[in-house]
């Protein structure tokens, strides 16, 4: 069972878990920047993997108020719509009969021979390296009439964001997606995967930038549907950058009629 640690007692460390994130219910917006969620329970197992310390009371039912980082929650909400996004295009695209660059975005960007040395003669000699890239939705070529013979990046994989990023970031991720095409014999199932690894900066920094920000003010809908998304989270508890997404702030107990 998913979890993470959402308060800290004396006698010990306790975790709310995706179970509990399901059954929550939105009581509002806190300053604009955190969802406030309340769970009730009888029994502290249905809601984290330790039982709370003096909340073992017979005939009365806790409620657990908890407060949910509206930006956090919302950048790991993208984070991992945008790496479904990418996997299936790469599965998609890796296992056409042929291999078009249509779904591809168009990009101009030189890159020094001298970067990667060790793929710039792959490209240079073999159709079969030019075909291999086209694979994955890249598209590049030697200019030979420039003294440096800089690489040409023509073609990238559309579901790989440029608008934010640095162009020095940018370059390294192409580089290092290439170097991983050109240079990998394993499956193709290995290098989408080693491409994810190589995007995934690229990735988080998009579901950074196009998270709902602090200060926005969200209606009761919008925050219910953010934590429905969140609970159906792989990783639900955390954002795209580790910081947590949702934190234990009052335990009240409220006896049962």
């Amino acid at each position: 069972m998913l979890s993470r640690p959402t308060g800290f007692e004396e006698s010990g460390v306790y975790s709310l878990t995706v179970d509990s994130l399901k059954q929550g219910r939105v009581v509002g917006q806190f300053d604009r920047k955190f969802i406030l969620m309340v769970v009730e329970s009888e029994n502290d197992q249905q809601m984290f993997e330790e039982p709370y310390p003096n909340s073992q009371l017979h005939g009365y039912k806790h409620l657990y108020i908890f407060a949910v980082d509206q930006h956090a929650a919302h950048e790991r909400v993208l984070l991992e719509c945008y790496e479904r996004e990418c996997l299936n295009y790469f599965e998609i695209l890796s296992n056409r009969a042929t291999h078009e660059t249509l779904h591809s975005r168009k990009t101009s960007l030189i890159i020094c021979r001298q970067s990667f040395a060790d793929v710039s003669d792959l490209i240079k000699h073999g159709q079969h390296s030019l075909n291999r890239l086209s694979e994955f939705g890249f598209l590049a070529y030697v200019n030979y009439s420039s003294t440096e013979q800089a690489i040409h990046v023509t073609k990238i994989p559309k579901v790989i964001p440029q608008n934010g990023i640095s162009e020095k970031l940018l370059k390294r991720a192409i580089i290092d997606c290439i170097r991983v095409i050109l240079l990998n014999k394993e499956s193709k199932i290995k290098i989408i995967q080693n491409i994810m690894q190589v995007i995934l900066p690229l990735l988080k920094t998009r579901a950074c930038h196009q998270a709902v920000r602090f200060g926005s003010k969200l209606d009761t809908k919008q925050m219910e549907k953010l934590i429905v998304e969140l609970s159906k989270c792989r990783i639900p508890f955390q954002c795209a950058h580790g910081r947590p997404t949702c934190n234990l702030i009052k335990i009240v107990n409220e006896e049962v009629n």
